[in-house]
């Protein structure tokens, strides 16, 4: 398979309607019309890393490596707009594994109203992919970070979490491929609505799960200057979770709270917007798990400060 005849492929699988793309595939740079603020972010999907081939489908991996970062515009509140996939395929990819693996990016875009419009295409030592996001809001006001906590305010939680680090746990043990649990590992749900609502329903801060809860918490709490404490009993896990905890040999809430990749949105809000944020998240529903405060910034669990989550190291 020829590199030329895959980015024709590409261009073909990907098509746009996006009215602020003035110059997309094909060119050596993509030309955006827009106004407003702009958020950019960029997130890698490395096989073996982020995803294990014995348990992704090729689709799988291309839909994967678009929503972890899609989640990151989601915790700033960003309406998705378009994508940039820079693949890197190992000697021997078929034509129809990339295929099915860009088929999978592009269904993955358009359910999250975005559309890849470019990209670079390589060979390497193992399947990589690596995307850009450009996320719009009307003004920089409409974009939440991670550093706006108010001492007082509530914090909040997407749907249920450690369902991810769970599904990993059983495809890893190759036990039950088709449960509920690695589906949520191999096709995770993404924010993006709720992003959106939350942000104009006055949220403060906003980070989504990726590193585990414990992890993530305290990013928002150092950013902010300020202590997260959170209350493990108020958590809300995911069916089945508090199962493989106990084989692995701890605490559901624990697991839970160390696990990643579970993509829902951690964010801390004024207690007398509570109502509004609720409304905001109906689908998928919002708990409310502790206080923010005074204290040495980052987070605790239960008093506690060692709860480690996802972390590289070299």
């Amino acid at each position: 398979m020829r590199e030329l005849e895959l980015l024709e492929k590409l261009a073909s699988l990907l098509p746009s309607t996006d009215q602020r793309v003035i110059r997309g595939i094909g060119d050596d740079a993509m030309v955006l019309a827009s106004c407003g603020a702009i958020a950019v972010s960029v997130d890698q999907t490395i096989e073996g890393v982020h995803a294990d081939l014995s348990f992704f489908t090729h689709r799988e991996f291309g839909a994967r490596a678009v929503l972890s970062a899609m989640s990151d515009l989601s915790a700033m509140g960003a309406l998705p707009g378009e994508a940039l996939l820079a693949l890197t395929l190992p000697i021997g990819t078929t034509e129809a594994q990339a295929t099915e693996l860009i088929a999978g990016a592009g269904e993955a875009a358009t359910a999250c109203g975005c559309s890849i419009v470019g990209g670079d295409l390589s060979i390497g030592p193992a399947l990589a992919a690596s995307v850009t996001v450009i996320g719009h809001a009307e003004a920089p006001r409409g974009l939440v970070g991670r550093d706006g906590a108010q001492s007082g305010d509530l914090i909040g939680l997407t749907g249920l979490i450690g369902g991810s680090g769970a599904g990993l746990a059983l495809l890893s043990k190759d036990a039950d491929h088709q449960s509920a649990l690695a589906d949520r590992h191999r096709r995770p749900a993404i924010r993006v609505t709720e992003g959106m609502a939350l942000a104009a329903a006055g949220v403060t801060a906003m980070i989504d799960l990726s590193d585990g809860l414990a992890a993530d918490a305290a990013q928002v709490g150092k950013a902010s200057g300020l202590l997260l404490e959170i209350d493990s009993s108020l958590l809300p896990l995911e069916p089945g979770v508090e199962a493989v905890a106990e084989q692995v040999g701890m605490p559901g809430w624990q697991f839970a709270a160390g696990s990643g990749e579970d993509f829902e949105l951690l964010f801390t809000a004024p207690s007398d917007q509570r109502l509004r944020v609720e409304a905001a998240c109906t689908d998928c529903g919002v708990t409310w798990i502790g206080n923010v405060v005074v204290g040495e910034p980052g987070a605790s669990i239960d008093g506690r400060r060692d709860i480690a989550g996802w972390e590289h190291t070299t």
